[in-house]
């Protein structure tokens, strides 16, 4: 008798029997958006968070999300608007004391110009009652003159060759700072991240004093770390599972309601997204395989619900 009960209740209990195939599962997302430490110019290994917006919060698009601190990119970018005003100062000295050279160096030219015309008049004066040695000696202070004013002729293009490939140098190391400068300026916009659309905001674990917990205000994280996720509110999903022996009471596209722990009044309606095409053990759901299933809740998200509350499934046989 105790054996015919047992397999009676066994078999009203079966999916066979019952009326409805009861899942549990835990509410995610299609598509999360990372929210990572940037990179930034000054301190690029880590980053101290300032501010978090509360996890769980609908944050809507535009609105911030997380808050780094800027303390070393302000930093950066004072010690960058010194050095380049630094630079603008040297390079106003250094134009002016070009000027002076280029000065010098025509003024050289024209004085040679001269010292040949005057040598080209004496020697003009040369008759033929000169004596030998006045006639070398003009023909030298002309020969003498040539060579000063084509020295002094290479000795201007040099400097002004010079002068020209130090205002490109000038101008490569101003344009250098000023970018260097634009991008800390525009690495500060990135200490505040912001949402792209609106999304539910989970935060992520994350390992601080050698313990696993999840980001706070104050922690500081290495860059390009994920501190959290934003969950697109129109991708949302419920991820469960189902036991391999009872697969062949869900397909993709079947209508199911769900129903979560914390409002129980509460009933929506989901589609199965999909299936998993196989099975594996889940040890938090004890022996046995089970199949992975994805369902879609039908309508918006309310603000009370996000990621990871508990909901049951409810297929109808």
């Amino acid at each position: 008798m105790r054996l015919l009960t047992a397999i009676t209740a066994l078999l009203v209990a079966s999916p066979l029997y019952a009326e409805k195939l009861i899942l549990t599962g835990e509410l995610s997302s299609t598509a999360p958006t990372l929210v990572s430490a940037p990179f930034t110019m000054g301190n690029t290994w880590n980053k101290k968070i300032l501010w978090l917006q509360s996890e769980g919060t609908i944050v809507k698009k535009g609105e911030p999300v997380v808050r780094f601190d800027p303390g070393s990119l302000l930093e950066a970018i004072e010690r960058e608007e010194q050095q380049l005003e630094a630079k603008v100062a040297q390079n106003v000295v250094e134009n002016s004391q070009n000027k002076i050279a280029l000065a010098d160096a025509e003024l050289k030219v024209r004085t040679n110009e001269r010292n040949l015309e005057k040598a080209r008049l004496e020697l003009s004066k040369i008759t033929t009652y000169s004596s030998k040695k006045e006639v070398a000696d003009a023909q030298f202070e002309v020969a003498k003159a040539i060579s000063e004013l084509k020295e002094a002729q290479v000795a201007l293009e040099n400097t002004r060759e010079k002068q020209r490939l130090g205002k490109i140098a000038q101008d490569a190391a101003v344009e250098k700072l000023k970018a260097s400068l634009q991008l800390s300026e525009d690495s500060k916009q990135l200490m505040e991240l912001t949402a792209p659309a609106d999304a539910l905001l989970v935060y992520i674990e994350t390992y601080q004093g050698g313990v696993s917990r999840k980001v706070q205000s104050g922690d500081s994280v290495d860059t390009g770390e994920p501190v959290a996720k934003l969950l697109p509110l129109d991708g949302m999903m419920i991820k469960a599972y189902v036991n391999e022996v009872d697969t062949l009471y869900v397909t993709d596209g079947q209508a199911v309601d769900v129903v979560f722990d914390a409002r129980p009044e509460q009933q929506f309606s989901g589609t199965v997204l999909n299936k998993a095409r196989y099975s594996t053990p889940v040890k938090k759901r004890g022996t046995g395989r089970w199949v992975e299933l994805n369902v879609r809740l039908d309508q918006s998200l309310d603000d009370w619900m996000h990621a990871g509350m508990n909901a049951r499934i409810e297929v109808a046989l």
